[in-house]
């Protein structure tokens, strides 16, 4: 019997050459991402679900955040907003299901999650999966996101936690990299596999294949780079001085 069918999973991430993810002013210990570049690189995958760790959007979200008003027309184009939320942390729903980037938004929770927050969820009309007992177990929610949700590619746009979590479980189909050059320093060795988690040479990768995107636009492959230059740029989901949001998470334990 055949297990069932997984949607295509590749990780996009913007990371500094000594391994570093998160984005930030040049004074801080990040580096200033080149944001608009990467979410036009992104905008190529064409993603049905785009996967956000918790404390990427928790660090994203304003101090005020209100929704817009008016609410934007909904674009049933448009990918759904993923976000790993077990333990109940997301206090802004409304905020994030009033941007203009998401048709929709689902909430991956465990049998851990509190009822009422799960009541409060379908209040909001954010859908939800169950998957897992104590945190999320990611192959059981993409099955249900492909089955259930017709999701077929889904983009990871997260920090390296999340991400080191989906390659340990062997679920990446791709990744993608847009090296930045900047040395920020006391950066984990590799972006997506803290040296305490450390897997086996070589295991975190098993059945994932690689892109390396260049700074530079002149760079890109010929074909991509008329296919980009053909569509408008996409606008970064988490606001102008989202750099440092990107990447900061520890979703894997929602």
């Amino acid at each position: 019997m055949n297990p069932p069918a997984l949607p295509r999973l590749v990780v996009h991430v913007a990371v500094s050459l000594d391994g570093r993810t998160n984005s930030s002013p040049p004074d801080a210990s990040g580096f200033p991402a080149d944001i608009g570049l990467f979410y036009e690189l992104a905008d190529s995958w064409r993603e049905d679900a785009t996967l956000a760790g918790c404390d990427t959007l928790l660090a994203a979200t304003p101090d005020e955040a209100k929704p817009l008003d008016p609410l934007p027309a909904r674009d049933l184009n448009l990918p759904l907003l993923v976000v790993p939320d077990s333990r109940a942390r997301m206090k802004h729903w409304q905020y994030w299901l009033s941007q203009p980037f998401w048709r929709g938004a689902v909430a991956l929770c465990s049998r851990r999650t509190p009822a009422a927050y799960l009541a409060e969820l379908a209040a909001l009309g954010v859908e939800t999966i169950i998957a897992g007992e104590e945190h999320v177990d990611y192959r059981l929610a993409l099955v249900e996101l492909r089955a259930n949700h017709g999701v077929e590619v889904v983009r990871v746009d997260s920090g390296g936690a999340l991400i080191g979590a989906l390659l340990r479980s062997g679920l990446v189909d791709e990744v993608s990299v847009l090296a930045h050059p900047f040395l920020c320093g006391s950066a984990p060795e590799l972006f997506f596999l803290p040296t305490r988690q450390r897997a086996s040479p070589g295991g975190h990768l098993t059945g994932a294949t690689s892109r390396r995107s260049a700074m530079q636009r002149h760079r890109l492959a010929p074909l991509r780079r008329r296919a980009l230059e053909a569509r408008p740029a996409r606008a970064c989901p988490y606001g102008p001085t989202s750099g440092s949001e990107l990447v900061t998470d520890d979703a894997h334990l929602c």
